[in-house]
């Protein structure tokens, strides 16, 4: 089992309902949606990581129904009930770890098989691996996964000076988090910060303040 299974299938057993993040809605009609068009970017294969108990391509309405979609989560609970909120839904989902260093090894990996997509959302699956080495785990999968040139978009948060967490809980800084980025091989195309929010630890219960970042990234 994942390392971060357990802690996510407990939550999505005790949550009742799923509400998609608005802002990550918003991030995705208002500037993912124009980088796209702008580009002339042909998506074909379109992925999720991250993707709770409904995915975002559920509701994208840029996606239409020629296009091949995959979520992906490492909570088995949580894919079991997007199954049945959802059972004739043109969304393959699938339970996998994205921080999982055989995401994609022959012949047992995963994602194997979906090796190319055009573009990864990230559902907020970034923020919740919370070690250094699994974060890089997951930006090379992510990366591996992509076609030449292909999209990675997500919202995720990071550390501000008032982020009290302990230092087994790794949430970046702005600047770290470019890091990340550029150093899996990724060219940065968006990167906005959005102050105010806070973030609930689900392991000490302990509120912190941290900000939000949007981007979009393109593989070299």
């Amino acid at each position: 089992m994942s390392k971060y299974a357990e802690l996510f299938n407990q939550l999505h057993k005790k949550q009742e309902s799923f509400t998609l993040s608005p802002s990550l809605l918003s991030f995705l009609k208002n500037e993912v949606q124009p980088y796209l068009i702008t580009h002339d970017i042909v998506l074909e294969n379109c992925l999720e990581i991250g993707c709770g108990t409904q995915s975002l391509l559920e509701v994208w309405p840029i996606l239409g129904n020629e296009i091949s979609k995959t979520a992906v989560d490492c909570s088995l609970v949580a894919i079991k009930k997007a199954k049945t909120h959802f059972p004739q839904s043109e969304v393959s989902y699938i339970v996998a770890d994205i921080a999982n260093n055989e995401l994609l090894s022959f012949p047992s990996g995963a994602l194997r098989d979906l090796v190319p997509q055009d573009i990864i959302l990230d559902g907020h699956a970034l923020h919740f691996i919370k070690d250094k080495s699994d974060r890089a785990i997951a930006f090379k999968n992510i990366y591996n996964l992509l076609r030449a040139d292909g999209v990675f978009v997500a919202e995720s948060t990071i550390r501000t000076n008032s982020f009290q967490a302990s230092d087994s809980f790794h949430l970046p800084y702005a600047h770290e988090l470019e890091d990340e980025i550029l150093k899996a091989g990724f060219e940065i195309k968006i990167f906005i910060v959005k102050p105010g929010l806070h973030l609930e630890s689900y392991e000490d219960g302990v509120v912190e303040r941290f900000e939000v970042v949007t981007f979009i990234a393109r593989k070299k």
